[in-house]
């Protein structure tokens, strides 16, 4: 058992859910936490720590945010000392969300798991008119 904490700028995090609801048919380990521009670093950090202490202390939990440098990083990067088993990745993508949700926490290293997923992220980052043109 495993959870994922999506927080990012604005509705993103809901919007990606839901098209991680297309793919896998049982998306409850995912919540989220949409932040507005309007809340301060203060509010954030209440809302990540709010979420945090609802869930289980033997429950890994994965938060992942949308902007490395952004508010919803430098924010949740308040709480990775805060358990032993918080992981926080940044560059949110679906396919990146998809991989960590398959993953069975339970098997190998966790973080030797989340460095082979960010590997796999980045190569599906793909000029795909490259494709199309003859060098």
């Amino acid at each position: 058992m495993k959870k994922i904490l999506l927080v990012t700028h604005g509705q993103f995090c809901e919007g990606i859910k839901s098209s991680l609801d297309v793919i896998i048919s049982d998306s409850s380990m995912v919540d989220t936490i949409a932040i507005t521009v309007s809340e301060s670093p203060d509010e954030i950090k209440e809302k990540i720590k709010n979420y945090i202490d609802t869930v289980d202390e033997k429950t890994p939990i994965f938060i992942i945010t949308d902007i490395p440098a952004g508010s919803t990083t430098t924010n949740a990067a308040n709480f990775v000392p805060y358990r032993e088993n918080i992981h926080l990745v940044t560059g949110l993508n679906l396919g990146m969300l998809l991989a960590i949700a398959l993953q069975p926490v339970e098997e190998g290293n966790v973080r030797e798991n989340i460095h082979s997923i960010l590997e796999e992220a980045k190569n599906t980052i793909v000029y795909v008119n490259d494709m199309f043109s003859q060098n």
